[in-house]
């Protein structure tokens, strides 16, 4: 390709960032152009701007497109689980802004990974947890989310939800506990516990 053509494109891109960014226009339109550049359109690309580093679907989850995040989130070439220049994922940053729409429709995409870690090693719990989202909260406890991992302060979400004294997320993350794993004070699991008893006896 010529830097003529790849000028054009980066100027449709542009354009489009633009325009979902600054919501200039409804989402079918941004739909309709992006269906218009056919199979040439890449729904992966990182934005890369002064002030931010995005996927087109992590600017639709910041600003709340809802149609435009139904469609991308079911596009067949959709990386549901890129990482960002920072880390995080359309995931974290749809919990981090409380779209609770936006993380639904996520949800439903059957690749996604509620788990990953993204900036400060913190998963969409643990931003959800920094605030009243209970909604969030309560959408990936029914996604069965991993509530036990912690961030790169050793904090689990529950742990988080506790030091901010938001109390009712931390009883949220409590109740949605397997019975299998139970916490206990020092953060080690009841079935940890059970296979260290086991191996000093046998």
């Amino acid at each position: 390709m010529m830097k003529d053509d790849d000028d054009e494109e980066d100027n449709l891109y542009d354009e489009i960032y633009t325009k979902v960014m600054y919501n200039n226009v409804s989402d079918n339109f941004i739909i309709k152009k992006i269906k218009n550049m056919g199979s040439d359109f890449d729904v992966n690309r990182i934005y890369r701007t002064i002030d931010i580093k995005w996927p087109l679907l992590t600017i639709a989850c910041f600003v709340g497109r809802e149609e435009l995040v139904r469609y991308l989130s079911t596009h067949p070439k959709i990386n549901i689980n890129l990482i960002d220049y920072y880390h995080d994922t359309a995931l974290h940053i749809a919990c981090e802004y409380n779209r609770i729409n936006s993380l639904d429709l996520l949800l439903k995409n059957s690749s996604i990974n509620v788990n990953i870690q993204g900036h400060g090693e913190h998963t969409a719990l643990h931003y959800a947890s920094k605030g009243h989202r209970n909604v969030c909260k309560a959408l990936l406890l029914d996604s069965r989310i991993d509530v036990m991992l912690m961030n790169c302060d050793g904090e689990t979400a529950q742990d988080r939800a506790l030091r901010m004294g938001h109390y009712s997320i931390e009883k949220m993350i409590n109740n949605s506990m397997y019975t299998a794993l139970i916490r206990i004070p020092n953060k080690t699991l009841l079935h940890d516990i059970i296979r260290m008893i086991i191996e000093e006896y046998l």
